[in-house]
Formats: structure tokens, sequence, C-alpha cells
């Protein structure tokens, strides 16, 4: 018999073949999104330029060179803000991707490879959804063609999960969403029960290492099927188990969410901003699939996290943006509309044109118009050329490079520079927080805020050192100053710096008249020794911090009023008992302060001696809980966000962590690891949980489609 022909498919509703053949869909949907990164530009060797993405080489770095050695996956650098807890706060499976591309490729061709992975893999992630989720072929290819549209927007540049933000630094964003496609395809799809609860939470907890947001949006979407009896047990056991598999990381992190430096983002998204005018083109169809389909379970959870997205930016919110979630809500309707636009196809070539009216109508026009505009876009690599054309293309590049290779001759230091638009010409202001990268020295200023309670105060002694506005947008609840450079150089000089970066005529003129005259100038940059600090020394006077105050408003009350001599803040009960209650001195002005000798600060461990107990030690380091003391009381915090101890034997010993809240986590991760594992070998335990059998979603009333009918 005569094999049918093409027409004669289309009209039984054809699919796309099994197999190989199958796959080509993705496959074309990555090597167009590939294209359009435009890869002569992108990968290259260089660093990139001019956004958040240079800031990123450096702790990938970290965790090759310092953290994995150790068996960590986080940990404490001094390389910025005076030290902080690197992948404590932020998202670590990229990272660690980044690290092992780092050591093979080198670090700048590593971030790019990055930063471009999950644009490329988001078709193969949509197709792998559709297929788990048990929507027939043609349904997945249109997600597949259509949701990966989503990166190709250009309403925003860094909600995150479109090409934009990527190059604005949002890959860890990006990173979530293949995951969560596939935690969602895969907890609503027929089949074992078992394996399909461990691997949507295996999904889920890769999700989580690389952005809470999307797992936030996702979570709440499928907290609805909590009201399934078929899916129930699936969706609590799969939040199960993505929290033992990435309660190494979770666990500490929300238990220290304290620590996070809060900067209030403020952005409360507009109608606009919700439905860009790029949205409307794919709302009619996303509207007819989600009707025509609407008894699918996969449709189902694309609706139910698409309204959770929409649900949360009416939420106050302070950690992060509320628009952050529209990247779900975004990638959700272009799904949707991508399976409304197959089908309407699908309608079209089954029936006569009098019987697929409505797909015509809405489906085919905005397909072909979809099309057009996708072209158009494809070929605009504009947006992010300058970006990948790296630090080498950058005005100021040999500048930058000079001001390098003169540091690596100085003494070490922490350093610090002047704000403002000059920063563009060299690569932005996270590639000179590459310094620590290329250099011996630290930076008070680095990418990762958040991170670090200390860089809230960076914007007051920023306003004084700059007349221009800051870059990093301004916290909430610190006021702003009037521009003093002196007062500036004497705020820089109690956080710890010894070199500073200038590059306005007046910054730099009234710089030099306190501090000297510059070491080198680098065209207009000017590079400055404001002497000697010691990051180890005695408290001469300590103003107690009033119980029941919270130290972080404080401590932002007491840096803003402080001036040169004033009392170092401090609790109550880290000082004497003699000194408590009023501020106090432990030693006459006329008395010469005690000494601190033998100084070693590095790899997570503090180090010195004094020459007699019970005197006060400031710290100029950032405090963090996960510090221990041996040989001393404390650490406490100290003004400004520093530690403090006081020593009881003569040599005082400072390491950090693992705290109880990373051993909960690594508890939790180890130990549940080990149960799951009992409970995948034992029939008894998987008969009583109901992991063993075949089921499907159908038991709830939802027929599973068969490919070619009017749900599929």
């Amino acid at each position: 018999m005569s094999a049918p022909s093409a027409g004669s498919r289309l009209r039984r509703g054809w699919d796309p073949p099994p197999g190989i053949a199958g796959l080509l869909v993705p496959f074309v949907g990555s090597v167009v999104l590939l294209a359009v990164l435009d890869p002569v530009h992108w990968f290259q060797g260089s660093i990139p330029a001019l956004t958040d993405l240079p800031g990123h080489v450096l702790p990938p770095s970290l965790l090759r060179s310092e953290l994995l050695p150790a068996g960590d996956l986080q940990g404490w650098t001094f390389e910025w803000f005076a030290g902080f807890p690197v992948y404590r706060f932020y998202f670590v499976l990229p990272g660690l991707v980044a690290a092992g591309l780092g050591a093979l490729l080198g670090d700048g061709l590593a971030i790019r490879i990055v930063a471009a992975a999950p644009i490329v893999l988001l078709p193969w992630a949509l197709w792998a959804f559709g297929r788990l989720a048990g929507l027939s072929r043609s349904l997945t290819a249109g997600i597949t063609v259509v949701g990966s549209s989503c990166v190709l927007m250009t309403s925003h540049r860094i909600m995150g999960g479109n090409i934009l933000s990527v190059v604005a630094g949002e890959f860890s964003y990006a990173w979530s969403l293949p995951f969560v496609a596939l935690y969602l395809g895969i907890l609503v799809g027929p089949g074992r029960s078992g394996l399909r609860t461990f691997w949507a939470g295996a999904a889920l907890a890769a999700a989580l290492l690389c952005h809470v947001v999307p797992v936030i949006v996702a979570v709440l979407g499928t907290s609805v099927f909590l009201f399934s009896p078929a899916l129930r047990t699936r969706v609590l056991g799969s939040w199960l188990v993505s929290g033992i598999l990435a309660g190494f990381w979770f666990v500490p992190m929300a238990l220290r969410l304290g620590y996070v430096a809060s900067w209030k983002w403020a952005y409360v998204p507009s109608l606009t901003d919700v439905v860009p005018a790029e949205l409307f083109l794919v709302v009619p169809a996303a509207l007819y699939g989600a009707w025509v389909l609407r008894r699918h379970p996969g449709i189902h959870v694309l609706g139910a996290v698409a309204v959770a997205a929409l649900a949360l930016t009416a939420i106050p919110q302070d950690l992060v943006m509320r628009a952050r979630t529209l990247p779900v809500w975004f990638l959700a309707v272009h799904a949707v509309a991508g399976a409304g636009m197959a089908q309407a196809i699908l309608t079209t070539v089954r029936h006569t044109p009098r019987r697929a009216g409505l797909g015509l109508l809405v489906a085919l026009p905005l397909t072909g118009l979809w099309l057009f505009i996708l072209l158009i876009r494809g070929v605009d690599s504009s947006n992010w050329r300058p970006v990948m054309e790296g630090l080498p293309a950058t005005p100021a590049h040999r500048e930058l490079a000079g001001l390098v290779e003169r540091l690596e001759t100085l003494p070490e230091g922490r350093i610090h520079w002047e704000p403002g638009e000059w920063l563009q010409e060299v690569g932005g202001a996270h590639a000179m927080a590459l310094i620590p990268y290329w250099t011996h020295h630290t930076s008070l200023g680095g990418l990762l805020v958040d991170s670090a309670p200390l860089s809230q105060l960076f914007p007051v002694v920023d306003s004084e050192l700059s007349r221009e506005e800051t870059p990093i947008t301004h916290p909430r609840d610190v006021p702003s100053v009037p521009w003093s450079p002196a007062q500036a150089l004497a705020r820089l000089r109690t956080l710890g710096v010894r070199y500073l970066v200038t590059h306005s005529e007046e910054t730099s003129t009234a710089v030099a008249e306190a501090a000297g005259p510059p070491l080198d100038r680098f065209g207009p940059l000017r590079l400055f020794d404001l002497g000697p600090v010691g990051l180890v020394e005695a408290i001469r006077c300590w103003e107690p911090l009033p119980p029941g105050t919270g130290f972080r408003k404080a401590s932002l009350d007491w840096f803003i009023r402080w001036s040169p001599g004033a009392p170092t803040l401090a609790p109550v009960d880290a000082l004497p008992a003699t000194a408590a209650g009023s501020p106090s001195c432990a030693w006459p002005e006329d008395r010469p302060a005690p000494e601190v000798d033998g100084v070693r600060i590095g790899e997570g461990e503090i180090r010195f001696a004094v020459q007699e107990a019970g005197v006060p030690i400031l710290l100029r380091v950032s405090y963090f809980p996960a510090w221990r003391a041996e040989g001393a009381r404390g650490p406490f915090p100290a003004g400004p966000r520093f530690m403090a101890v006081v020593p009881e034997e003569r040599v005082v010993t400072l390491r950090y962590g693992p705290d109880p809240m990373e051993r909960a986590g690594w508890f939790l991760t180890l130990g549940g690891s080990l149960l799951l594992v009992v409970v995948a070998g034992s029939p008894w335990a998987r008969r009583r949980l109901g992991w063993g059998s075949e089921d499907s979603v159908a038991s709830d009333g939802v027929p599973t489609p068969e490919p070619g009918g009017p749900s599929s």
C-alpha cells in the first residue's frame, strides 16, 4: 500500500514524526536563537564590558580557586565589601558551571557561555515540557517555537528571562526558567508517580539553585493542584524532594535573610509593563489556546503559573522588585499562545475553511506577523554588541590596564573609586570591581551588593565624593549628603581604604589638597595613596548601642553623623562593664594606643596578637555571625558594620564557618537524600506512598487527550 500523501496527513491532523526527526523543532529554535546572539561578537575570550557581566567573573573564580579546594560551595572572601559571604545569598549552580568552564576556557569566555546557555536551551526545555505533560507533538512544537520567542522581548531590560536582561547580568534568572518548565511538565504528565515526584523535585531544586523568584511563582502556581486528588501527593512530594536536594544552600540562606542588604527595590510595574505592546501579538492566540485546550493539565499549569506571576506583582516587596515575576508571566503567555497557534493551524488543515474561521481569523495572521517581527528583531544585535566586544574595546581600556599594572607594584590595600559616568569609558563600575581579580588588592565596592550590609553605606561616601548622581540606585532609607571630598576621605579611611581613584578635575583637586599629590596618572584617572590603614586596631573610645535598638539603623545613623575621633559604636554586651550605659574610653588621650602585632588576614581566617587582654579590638572586616573567635569574646557587630572582639588571651584567632545554619542545610540534604534512596529501594515504602503505580491526571476527571483530537 502506498504511503498517504502530505495533504491527507495534514487533513487527518498530522504530527511531526517521532524520534530524531521530532527533535528538529527545538534544534532549529536553538540554532536561530544562537544566530540572534551574534556569536561572532558574543563568544570571544575577553571579559564583557559595561553591564554587570564583568563583575560576575570574580565569584566563579573564587569558587574554583578557594571554595571548592576547601570542600565548600559557599564561604568568605575579603575581595569585596571589606569581606562578605560569597554564594551565601547568591545562586551557586550557574557559578559552578562558570567555574568549571573557566578552568578549561578562561573566565572571560566561560561567563559568555554561561550567559548564553539558558537562552539557547530554552527551546529544548519547552519541548520537553510539552512532551512530558502529554501534549501532542504539534502542540509541543507550537509551545517550543512561540514560547522561546519571549527571550526576544525588548520592553524590559533588567527583570530577567530575555536576552537584554542576560546581557545586563541577570543570567541566573534565565537559568531558572528552563528548569521551571521541566518541573511543570514532569509534575502534570502521566507516568509512574514516584519517578515523576522525584524528577519534578530535582528540576525544582535546580531552578532554586539558579534563582528564587521563578521558583516562588512556580510553587504558588502549582499549589492549586493541592485540591486535586490525583496530583496532591505528587506536588507535596516534589516540594519535599526539592527542599532536600537544595537544602544545603537554601536553608542557611533563608535563616540568615536578616543579614541581606535590603536596598528596598521599589519599582512597581505599570499596566504597560504587564501587557507591553509586543505582548498584544500573542494574547489573542493565548486566549484561543486557553479556551480550546482548557481541559488539558499542561495548559492548566501554565495558566496557574501565569496568574501567580501576576498576583505577586501586587504584593509589596523589598528584597526583590515586584516586576521580577513578570518574565514568568511572559513565558507562560507565549507558551499558551504557541499551543493556540498550533491548534488553530491543525483545525484549519483538518477542516474546511467554513469550520476553521476562528483559526484563520485569529491565529494564522498573528503567526505570520509574529514570524516577521521575530526576523526583524533577530538581525538587531546592536543592543548587546558593545557589551560583548569586551573590555579591550572600551575607550579607556589602556588607562585601566596602566592603573592595574601600577597597582601590582604597590603594597596591598583596599581600593575605592569616584563614582560617575566616566566608569563607562573603562568598561563600567564592575570592571573596576575586577581589580581584586587582576591584582593582590581588595575593593570596597563590588557587584553582589545584596550580599553585604556594608554596601548600604556606600551612597553616603559616594555622594560626598562626586557631584554626579551615584550610578547604583540610592537606597530609600539612606539620605543624601552634600559634596565634601575631605569628609569622604575621612570616611574612607575609617572603612579601611588605602587607595582612591578619581576622574573629575574638581574631585581630584580637592583630594590632592587633603591627601597630597597623586601617585600616578593614567589619562584623566588619578591614583591616590591615602596612607596605611590598620585593619585590626584597639578601640580607644566606644559608644554603646542602646538596648532594643536595631544595629542596622543605629549603625547607619552613626555613620551619617560620624566625624574623625568619634567613639566606635558597639552593643552593650560587647563592652567592659565599666563602660556600659554611656560613652567611655579605655585609656586617656595622652596614652599611646595598645599595639596589635602579627596581623594575618586571608583564607577565611584572621589572626593577631595583643599586648594586654580586655581592651576591645576593632576589625575593619564586615560582620557576619558565622565568624567564631578563639582567645576572645565575640565577635560583636561594631560601627559602621564591622566586627569587634574583647581579647581574653594574647593571641586571638577568628575563623569563618561553618555555622549551625550551614550544618542544618547539609544535614537536610545528605540525610534526606539517604532517606530517598531507602524509600526508592523499599517496595513497602513505595506502596505506602503510592509511588510505584502507573497513574495519570486523567483520574482527576481530565481525560488524557488523543493526538489529533480537539484538546491536543
